[in-house]
Formats: structure tokens, sequence, C-alpha cells
């Protein structure tokens, strides 16, 4: 049985199942199943630096404000989390480390198809296209299918959707967001189009 598709609500930025009245869409599992792993939170390594931790020269070791280290609650009845870590690079400055970064975070989140025999290959390319923007190929090897490749590509800014202060009277930031599916590449506005991630 497949599963239901999900798509992303750019009026809400978050995911949400679509529907084929009086039903629940049901296709792109594939897709859905990258989309999940990439795009939602992992839970944070205890050594890993939170986006809000004060770091700087002088400092021994980041001080936690927050200690925010988000993830799944129920992750701890599994083999191995859901979701990615993409989310530590919210702050992060546009540099070939923080590239590295996002490819082992993606790669991170992407093993279980790997593990599952879904596919037999996971290939994660992530460099800066343009500035202020990153991107991430993903490449599926499957055994005795054809293969799968996406690739998502946002605004540096976008990474994480931060809010102006409040009472502050600044419209949010409209982060930018392109996505290559079946060889079909969009580009889009989250705060102003709704897009259906499933090229369907």
């Amino acid at each position: 049985m497949p599963d239901i598709t999900t798509r992303w609500d750019t009026s809400r930025f978050r995911g949400d199942w679509a529907l084929l009245p009086p039903a629940l869409l049901a296709e792109c599992d594939l897709f859905t199943s990258v989309l999940i792993s990439l795009f939602t939170h992992r839970r944070a390594l205890d050594e890993d630096v939170l986006p809000d931790d004060l770091t700087g020269p002088g400092l021994p070791e980041p001080i936690r404000q927050s200690g925010d280290r988000r993830g799944w609650w129920a992750d701890v009845f599994l083999p191995q989390p859901i979701g990615s870590r993409l989310w530590l690079l919210s702050r992060e400055k546009q540099m070939l480390s923080v590239t590295s970064r996002a490819k082992l975070y993606a790669e991170e989140a992407l093993a279980w198809l790997v593990d599952d025999g879904i596919a037999e290959r996971v290939k994660v390319n992530a460099f800066i296209p343009r500035e202020e923007w990153l991107a991430l190929e993903i490449q599926l090897t499957r055994p005795k299918k054809a293969n799968f490749s996406i690739r998502f590509d946002w605004a540096w800014q976008g990474i994480e959707f931060c809010l102006p202060a409040e009472g502050s009277g600044a419209p949010p930031p409209a982060a930018k967001v392109a996505v290559t599916f079946d060889s079909t590449r969009v580009d889009f506005s989250l705060t102003s189009l709704n897009f259906d991630l499933t090229g369907g």
C-alpha cells in the first residue's frame, strides 16, 4: 500500500497530507520519504552547537541559551531518529565547512533508505549555487528500478523561518525555494505561492 502524499503548505510553513477527494492522495512515496527525512528536525547531539548558543573568542565552550535540541518524542522507541540536523545550520555563515556539514546531515538523514533496502546507494551533493543560497542534490540508486534524483535550493536566510521581533512591524522574510523533480525546476517564494512538491 502506498504512503500518503505529503505536500508543502507555504501559507503555514509546514508539510501536510494531500487530498484527492474524497480520500487522501497516495503516491510519490519515495519523494515524501525524502522530504520528511530531510526537513523534519532530528534531535541534536549533546555535542552539537545549537543556533542560539553563545559562541566566540574567549568562550571555552558554547553557552546554552534555550537548550532546545528539538527532535520527536517517539524517537526513543525507534532504532534511529527521524529527520535531519540541517536545522542546526540556520544561523551559520555561508562557508565551505557549512556545505560539508549540510552534506553530512543529509547523508545521515537518508541512510535508512540503504539500511532498509529501498536504495543501494545514496549520493548527496551540497553546494552554494549562488550567493545567499544553499543547494542539496540527492541521487538514489535503486535495485531493479529507475534511479531517483531531486534537488532542493533555498535562500540562506530561509533555512530557518525566523520571524521579526514582535511589535517591530516588519514583515516576515520571503524565503525563496527551488525544487527540481523529474527534470522540472520551479523557483518560488514560500510566502506568496502554493506549490505541490509531489510534482503531480
